[in-house]
């Protein structure tokens, strides 16, 4: 997996399950000419990531990742679902895993589950818990976050290092969806947040109902004058510098190029898949020095 990786390129792109069939498919499509890995998501309200894996290796020529899968599900079903797609569309799949909020034993044991059926796999890591876990088991991590400082802390780690987090090249119309995505970010690790300072930020949206948020977006709403996402805007803008990739093409280029300097790989996260104006401009992002 590791040696499949090498060849991944520096700039990875994260596609989820809440787009049409369709579009999931021209999307891939499109990038396949651009970049050589894309990352697909799990999450509830979304469709199941196998079946994403398999619209996207249909029309993407390149390795698609798994980033990440979670305990919902368990190895037997992981390994028979990724074998089936070894089989259908080469080896060209890397499996990517995190906690998903599931208590750290009962991840642990998925974990010593997975590694009797997969030689190779890459963890997702928040904080220090998860790191010592996945040291334990995985030959790479996915850091859950873009903001240098924060991946520097993983700087000892010797396999495979991916900076995952948030992206949009601004100004967009999914900037609602990026404050969303930056509020589920900052709320995966209250350890982390102490160590930082961006506790007192959490327990200022920690009630807010996120999930209610995604669902409204899904049905194309406008949340601007939606009282949960006031509150969420009103702390999430104060730090979105420390959360996100964000900005002017020229800042979401700079913001990679530091973070290449501390890992192997970036993972542009929802919402910029979304964006086909930020999509677009892949291109122009990839023709800067450092980031092909």
């Amino acid at each position: 997996m590791l040696e499949k990786l090498s060849r991944a390129g520096r700039l990875g792109i994260n596609v989820n399950g809440d787009l049409p069939e369709k579009e999931i498919a021209e999307l891939s499509s499109f990038l396949s000419e651009r970049v050589k890995i894309i990352w697909i998501g799990e999450n509830p309200l979304f469709a199941d990531p196998f079946r994403v894996a398999e619209i996207v290796a249909e029309n993407f020529e390149h390795l698609v990742g798994f980033g990440v899968l979670t305990p919902r599900r368990n190895a037997k079903e992981i390994y028979e679902n990724f074998k089936k797609l070894e089989k259908e569309y080469g080896e060209r799949f890397i499996l990517g895993v995190a906690s998903g909020g599931f208590k750290l034993k009962d991840y642990e044991k998925f974990l010593k589950k997975l590694r009797e059926k997969f030689e190779e796999i890459l963890c997702g890591v928040t904080w220090l818990k998860s790191y010592e876990i996945a040291k334990k088991y995985c030959s790479g991590i996915l850091l859950n976050h873009v903001y240098p400082k924060h991946v520097e802390v993983f700087r000892d780690f010797e396999g495979f290092k991916a900076a995952y987090g948030p992206a949009l090249i601004l100004p967009s119309e999914f900037y609602q969806d990026l404050i969303i995505a930056c509020s589920i970010v900052m709320q995966t690790s209250k350890d982390f947040l102490k160590k930082f300072g961006y506790y007192e930020a959490y327990e200022k949206i920690r009630e807010v109902k996120i999930e209610e948020l995604i669902k409204r977006r899904q049905r194309g709403e406008n949340l601007e004058s939606y009282g949960e996402y006031k509150k969420l805007k009103a702390t999430a803008e104060k730090i979105l510098e420390f959360f996100t990739i964000s900005g002017k093409l020229e800042d979401v280029s700079n913001r990679i190029k530091e973070l290449l300097s501390l890992c192997d790989q970036v993972v542009l996260g929802d919402p910029f898949f979304r964006d086909k104006k930020s999509v677009e401009k892949i291109s122009l992002l990839l023709s800067h020095p450092g980031l092909s």
